[in-house]
């Protein structure tokens, strides 16, 4: 396996609570949650075959916690492109 490290961008929330991060890190252990730029964001470094299966997962478990995510962000543009347009809000 390899560290995948991307980061999910929060739709929504613009700054991240004590509670917040409680909820997060009760189910990831692998991730930072923090706030720039107005933006609540989580930094993951995972362990995993892919990089997809990776964000998979991560965004699944966020999503669980209750939070939109609005994009991801990371160096593998390709991967992230798809995850993005899948993420996007349709009219």
């Amino acid at each position: 396996m390899t560290t995948q490290s991307f980061t999910l961008i929060i739709g929504g929330q613009d700054v991240i609570e004590l509670d917040d991060a409680e909820k997060i890190y009760a189910i990831c252990d692998d991730c930072t949650a923090g706030s720039r730029g107005g933006r609540m964001h989580i930094r993951f470094h995972r362990e995993s075959d892919s990089l997809e299966a990776a964000i998979r997962l991560a965004i699944d478990q966020i999503q669980q916690v209750g939070y939109v995510v609005a994009r991801v962000e990371t160096d593998e543009f390709s991967t992230v492109a798809q995850f993005n347009e899948q993420l996007a809000p349709t009219s």
